[in-house]
């Protein structure tokens, strides 16, 4: 990447993807293009470069709430932390609480 521009490549693209293995519309209106997506795109971009602020937006946009919800990825993160800083908690009783909060977040 220079200064100026960011080269897409079919790669970036997909390392950016949801938890559910898509794009969002905000992530695809970054990278230029029109919603519904055409069948393609990611091929058609492939090689092509964008202003480094485009792959920005489209790396930030990928972590939006889906229906209001906090993605599983990012509630799990937030789980193991909280266990990291219980100084005394059972084998047991980390696995009721990942158990519980992986049940809430479906």
């Amino acid at each position: 990447m220079t200064d100026k521009t960011f080269k897409v490549t079919t790669k970036w693209i997909n390392e950016h993807k949801t938890v559910r293995g898509s794009w969002t519309k905000a992530q695809t209106t970054a990278l230029g293009l029109t919603w519904p997506l055409v069948g393609g795109w990611r091929g058609r971009l492939d090689g092509t470069m964008i202003t480094p602020e485009q792959a920005r937006l489209f790396e930030r946009s990928v972590s939006v709430r889906a229906k209001g919800m906090i993605e599983k990825t990012h509630l799990d993160k937030a789980v193991r932390m909280v266990i990291n800083c219980i100084t005394e908690i059972s084998e047991i009783d980390e696995a009721r609480l990942l158990a519980a909060i992986s049940t809430r977040s479906k």
